[in-house]
């Protein structure tokens, strides 16, 4: 994909608000979203997609966490410990991801607002 007169392509980031419609719980959201922007992991300025015109096209498939991220998450918010107290887990002992999904995107959310101010 071309960003002005910048290629991106590889692994970028993205603003989790710009998929949210396919990571919906129980698969109430759509199957694909247009992205728009991206950013490259060593940068701190998003680029904007210019070709093609109307965006990339990416599924859930396409996307994937860095392992790092992953354990940040983890930690910051003990998962594992919360396992263990059995505090996230319903009787047949599976977590309840909604209680993690409602951590997700005000932490998200609140990091993209702070990147974006001048």
């Amino acid at each position: 994909m071309k960003c002005a007169e910048t290629r991106a392509g590889g692994f970028v980031q993205i603003d989790p608000m710009d998929i949210l419609p396919i990571v919906r719980s129980r698969g109430t959201g759509s199957q694909s979203v247009r992205l728009h922007r991206v950013r490259p992991l060593d940068d701190t300025e998003w680029l904007y997609i210019t070709i093609p015109e109307d965006g990339v096209l990416v599924s859930i498939s396409d996307v994937m966490l860095l392992g790092l991220d992953v354990q940040r998450f983890e930690d910051r918010h003990d998962l594992f410990g919360q396992i263990a107290e059995g505090s996230q887990l319903v009787e047949d002992g599976s977590m309840i991801w909604e209680g993690v999904l409602v951590d997700i995107t005000p932490l998200k959310t609140a990091e993209t607002q702070l990147q974006s101010t001048p």
